[in-house]
């Protein structure tokens, strides 16, 4: 089974690389910096064919790396625009950056502050954007595959926004998948997974992680009193088990459409089980 993974050197990408490789599959990463997005070298790389291409620019370039492929995973897609790269490099700064905006916007109603003013909104190709990357990017993707007779896409999507993030990040992932299920002869999957963390690659996720664990068992002891919160609600998931059930998922023909946090462990747990 060949799989390609767009975004195959990011946070959730390597893990599905990883986790495919150790399955026997053929695995292809594309992404625009290849393998020189991780820092670690670890064997499973080897076996990996790296691709470095930039298909927001020229979609069509896929076309040859597409040929013969059972399934694409598409874990590319951005949580926040501004300074996103930045904010990223800091250690601390995903967790006080996210924190502060949740805590100054939670009880606040009217514009959210860190929306981008409207001449930052518009549309952009090759621009780090929600409409270009969580959108337009995955809705092309998705259509080259399936001129490339690729069966199977799986998106990446997510469960929920939260506040204090831009809403154009959850609306431009619902567009995405309306989009995409609307192409014929593939078969779409858009899992929606809430917060991911990865204690070893990215360790500042934990903490949020600890604070979304408290909060989603509040919201379930109190039937979804706090469904306000969206993500923040929600269980958060190790990007490995969400990994697993991106595996899972392209692997079983009965599954299409969205797939919620309950169906993701549960895929997880089925695909590990067998790997056993």
């Amino acid at each position: 089974m060949k799989i390609v993974v767009l975004g195959g050197s990011g946070f959730l990408g390597h893990n599905i690389c990883k986790l495919a490789i150790a399955k026997g599959y053929e695995v292809v990463s594309v992404s625009r910096r290849g393998a020189g997005g991780l820092h670690n070298k670890e064997p499973w790389m080897d076996d990996v064919e790296w691709e470095t291409l930039d298909a927001q620019k020229d979609p069509n370039s896929l076309l040859p790396v597409l040929r013969d492929a059972s399934a694409v995973v598409n874990s590319v897609g951005i949580l926040m625009e501004n300074n996103y790269k930045k904010i990223l490099q800091n250690p601390r700064g995903p967790v006080s950056h996210l924190i502060n905006s949740l805590s100054s916007n939670m009880f606040k109603t009217g514009q959210n502050p860190l929306a981008p003013k409207p001449e930052e909104a518009k549309q952009s190709k090759n621009k780090v954007t929600f409409e270009a990357i969580n959108r337009d990017l995955a809705i092309e993707t998705a259509k080259i595959a399936a001129k490339a007779n690729v069966p199977v896409y799986c998106y990446v999507s997510a469960h929920a926004a939260a506040p204090g993030l831009d809403p154009r990040y959850i609306k431009t992932k619902r567009e995405a998948e309306r989009e995409i299920s609307k192409i014929s002869n593939l078969r779409s999957i858009f899992l929606r997974p809430g917060f991911m963390y990865n204690f070893n690659d990215r360790p500042f996720t934990g903490a949020l992680a600890s604070l979304f664990t408290v909060s989603s068992s509040i919201n379930r002891a109190t039937s979804g009193a706090l469904n306000f919160l969206g993500t923040a609600s929600a269980e958060p998931l190790p990007s490995e088990e969400v990994a697993l059930a991106a595996l899972e998922a392209i692997s079983d023909p009965s599954v299409k459409g969205p797939v919620e946090i309950s169906e993701l462990k549960s895929m997880a747990h089925k695909f590990k089980q067998k790997s056993l």
